[in-house]
């Protein structure tokens, strides 16, 4: 249902890493599970692209040489990728992702092909700073501060004895 949500919004199918996300988000959604969790079946691989910075962002995500096809290949990663995308681009900070999802959604609707699409979502954006956005939403979810640490003073420098040894 989520799937064909998403191709009635765009107008036609395809709507590639979207509808993979918008579908799995969808899923999570109809379990049961409250709004901004993630598929629990993936969770902790999703946690560790994360960490590793392995996870496609979704600016980089665009910038694949083309869409069509887009789970033909490392399927499991690229739906990670295409749910955590979608995670930050409906977050109330992404100001930049939404910037770019406008402008995806509205070439898509208009061209009807996902790579026409990734284009017009990535043409007025700057990528660094669209990543930059992606990471500052995604790090510190993927390694929350430990509870109850308390940033303590800095560490006083070892005491040097004299003649510097």
């Amino acid at each position: 249902a989520a799937r064909q949500a998403c191709q009635h919004l765009l107008g036609g199918a395809g709507g590639e890493p979207l509808a993979t996300g918008v579908a799995r988000m969808a899923a999570t959604l109809a379990g049961g599970a409250p709004a901004g969790t993630f598929t629990k079946a993936d969770e902790a691989k999703a946690i560790e692209r994360v960490k590793s910075r392995e996870a496609r962002t979704w600016y980089r995500t665009l910038m694949l040489p083309t869409l069509l096809g887009y789970l033909d290949e490392d399927a499991e990663e690229r739906a990670i990728d295409a749910e955590l995308a979608v995670h930050y681009l409906v977050q109330p900070a992404s100001a930049i992702g939404r910037q770019s999802l406008a402008g995806y959604v509205a070439a898509f609707r208009k061209v009807g092909h996902v790579d026409a699409a990734a284009e017009a979502g990535v043409g007025p954006n700057d990528g660094t700073k669209c990543d930059a956005e992606y990471w500052a939403y995604w790090g510190p979810r993927a390694d929350p501060p430990k509870k109850g640490a308390k940033p303590g003073p800095a560490p006083k420098p070892a005491p040097t004895k004299p003649g510097g040894k």
